[in-house]
């Protein structure tokens, strides 16, 4: 009988010990679970702005090679009128706004270009440079329109893309005869 007595006199009061969740641990899983969270939608919502900026970048570019294949094509005539001549099935018109052309190039028409592609609008500057005799380089820089913080839309002049390709025109010489 003295061993029973014993052993009910050890246990009486010390507490069970039970596996389980402090209220401890429940808090910093969710403190670290909130973390993770808050990390992976700033990531995605940041990831997302990049590819919208991207693909507007892209278009510029299409839309700057395109001109400037298209007056390639022509020789890198002065006269070229990309509102008429291109053929691209895009909409451009003249603008009275647009990128400044690289010094040293005379602007084409003496005016810049807007070109709406895939319900963007972008604003062209086209310039030519006669390096040498019968040997010219064309210049289409292209900027975008962006949305500031009131809504409106702006020309935002250090999102440009610029394009440089050079023709070799075909000068006649006449002989004296």
């Amino acid at each position: 009988m003295s061993t029973v007595h014993r052993r009910s006199k050890t246990r009486i009061g010390k507490c069970p010990v039970r596996a389980g969740l402090s209220m401890i641990g429940i808090m910093v899983f969710a403190a670290v679970l909130s973390i993770a969270i808050i990390g992976t939608s700033a990531y995605r919502y940041f990831s997302s702005i990049e590819i919208r900026k991207s693909d507007v970048s892209t278009i510029a570019g299409q839309v700057a090679q395109l001109l400037c294949e298209s007056w390639c094509g022509v020789r890198g005539d002065q006269n070229y009128n990309p509102t008429t001549d291109t053929g691209l099935g895009l909409t451009i018109e003249s603008s009275s706004t647009g990128p400044e052309h690289p010094p040293g190039f005379t602007l084409l028409q003496s005016e810049n270009f807007k070109v709406v592609s895939q319900n963007r609008s972008f604003y062209v500057a086209m310039s030519y440079c006669d390096i040498d005799n019968g040997l010219r380089a064309l210049n289409v820089r292209t900027a975008w329109s962006q949305r500031d913080s009131s809504g409106d839309n702006r020309i935002i002049t250090d999102k440009t893309l610029s394009l440089t390709s050079s023709v070799i025109r075909w000068i006649e010489f006449h002989s004296g005869s």
